[in-house]
């Protein structure tokens, strides 16, 4: 560690950023993996870094019958469903979220909107 700016220690945090939206994804009687319309962006600072990503997202169901309504969420880098990862880049990545529910005929969804917002957020931690 040290005191300037361009002294780090190991396991601190980089960087911070946020990717929100409010924009409606509505899916009706389909049980595929979609897009959620939201994402986000880091440009890691150093190659050995880390990137944690954290979501919190708004869902609400968009069907009267939803006796027993389960879905899943996926993050993803660029195309590639990601778990723990080290991007190896200094290059901007991206994250996002898709999401499917368990049933094609009673588990519509939607996500975020009507006031209601969904963030991903993105930390570069120091290796």
């Amino acid at each position: 560690g040290g005191t300037g700016a361009t002294s780090f220690s190991p396991g601190k945090i980089a960087q911070v950023t946020v990717g929100s939206t409010n924009t409606t994804k509505t899916v009706s009687n389909d049980n595929g993996w979609y897009d959620t319309n939201l994402t986000g962006s880091i440009t890691p600072s150093a190659s050995d870094s880390k990137v944690l990503v954290t979501v919190s997202q708004y869902l609400y169901c968009n069907e009267s019958i939803q006796a027993d309504a389960r879905w899943g969420v996926k993050i993803f880098r660029d195309s590639t469903q990601i778990y723990i990862v080290n991007p190896d880049s200094t290059s901007a990545l991206t994250y996002k979220t898709q999401m499917r529910a368990t049933s094609s005929s009673l588990n519509g969804w939607n996500a975020q909107g009507g006031g209601f917002y969904s963030y991903i957020t993105m930390m570069e931690i120091l290796a």
